[in-house]
């Protein structure tokens, strides 16, 4: 699994997280996790590599929305759901705040 996540998502490389951890002036982080289902392994990474981001004194914000599908904020046909409406807010607005 750890071979796969890190060959798929290099941001989940145990790398980055060191460079994270000894970075003083590392970028805020925000994780989005889903699922439909209750166990998820993508969802439950996510949301590990999110506390270790932020054990290691990185500004994290991980938001789980329970009842989506992986592909939530890509499929134009969900976009009136009110869990990806509420996705696409929090990640417009976090994005208006640290971009200014």
């Amino acid at each position: 699994m750890r071979a796969w996540l890190t060959r798929c998502c290099p941001c989940q490389s145990p790398a980055r997280l060191v460079a994270a951890r000894n970075s003083h002036e590392s970028a805020p982080w925000r994780r989005a996790t889903s699922s439909a289902r209750r166990k998820h392994f993508l969802r439950d990474e996510g949301e590990a590599s999110a506390r270790k981001l932020d054990r290691a004194g990185v500004d994290v914000t991980c938001t789980r929305y329970n009842g989506l599908i992986h592909d939530y904020g890509l499929l134009n046909a969900m976009s009136q759901v009110p869990g990806v409406r509420s996705a696409m807010l929090q990640a417009s607005a976090e994005l208006k705040k640290h971009l200014g």
